[in-house]
């Protein structure tokens, strides 16, 4: 059943992209916002782990020198 939910879905996009282009285009960019806010969190994370800096990222963490 799970096939027919992804069937519907992609049915119910193409329609709000055909008859609501405007909705669409909002929400695209709001997804667009979103992950690309996500993926430079991740990434500062990841340079912080990589220099060191465990105590920006975990702050739970101590500290070793």
């Amino acid at each position: 059943m799970k096939f027919w939910r992804a069937i519907g879905l992609g049915i119910g996009l193409v329609v709000i992209k055909i008859l609501m282009p405007d909705v669409f285009e909002g929400l695209k960019d709001t997804l667009l916002a979103f992950f690309s806010t996500l993926t430079d969190m991740l990434a500062f994370s990841t340079e912080a782990l990589k220099e060191g800096q465990t105590a920006m990222v975990y702050p739970h963490v101590p500290q070793i020198h």
